[in-house]
């Protein structure tokens, strides 16, 4: 069953990804690998938006609000948007420049601060010929790429509210490599690295993913 059209004649293809909006629970924004965005109203089973960029959507997050929402690209490109608005309300490319060739962004975070600007974490997005694992942390006022020899698995944020609708507070990123477990403090400037609090050897068994979970 075909809920909408990437055009005349053309379906959007398969569903890359999925995010509910925070501030609505009834509705969601679904990304088609064709490239296509559309927020869908569950409740009313329509399309209430869509949105299409020249570049391929990989990623996407929240802001806290449900007001904007952040994209990662197969360019290398990060996009912010309002739900309200078909055309992004800015562009940024945090390495090299547009027509290079640069890593695509595989993954964001789009973080709230209760205290000044959001904080946008992104994995990829580095030129090809440099790249061996980058996550990089910015603002509106800072930038810091964090770069690794072993291969990037994942990485979590550590927040000081873990609901998607508040404001986050992000205090601590877990960057899951290969075979360790780092740790950056996203509170001190530079984001410098934290010592283990505990042992960790994953040389005998590659880990997968990484999540985290709070109350538990």
């Amino acid at each position: 069953h075909c809920l909408f059209s990437a055009g005349k004649g053309r379906r959007p293809g398969p569903v890359v990804l999925l995010a509910e909006q925070p501030s609505n629970q009834h509705k969601v924004m679904i990304g088609f690998h064709s490239g296509l965005l559309v927020l869908w109203d569950v409740q009313n089973k329509r399309a209430d938006m869509h949105f299409q960029y020249k570049s391929k959507f990989y990623c996407l997050s929240w802001l806290n609000d449900g007001s904007k929402f952040a994209c990662g690209h197969s360019s290398g490109e990060l996009t912010f948007w309002s739900p309200k608005s078909a055309n992004p309300e800015s562009v940024t490319i945090p390495h090299g420049k547009l027509g290079q060739s640069l890593v695509h962004i595989g993954r964001i975070e789009y973080l709230s601060c209760s205290r000044g600007d959001p904080v946008i974490i992104s994995s990829g997005g580095v030129p090809k010929e440099e790249y061996q694992g980058a996550v990089t942390v910015f603002t509106n006022k800072s930038l810091h790429t964090l770069a690794f020899d072993g291969l990037l698995v994942d990485f979590a944020v550590l927040c000081e509210q873990p609901y998607p609708d508040e404001c986050r507070d992000p205090h601590t990123l877990i960057v899951l490599l290969e075979n360790t477990i780092l740790f950056y403090d996203l509170k001190s400037p530079g984001c410098p690295s934290r010592d283990c609090p505990y042992g960790i050897d994953l040389s005998l068994s590659p880990v997968t993913s990484t999540a985290y979970y709070t109350g538990v």
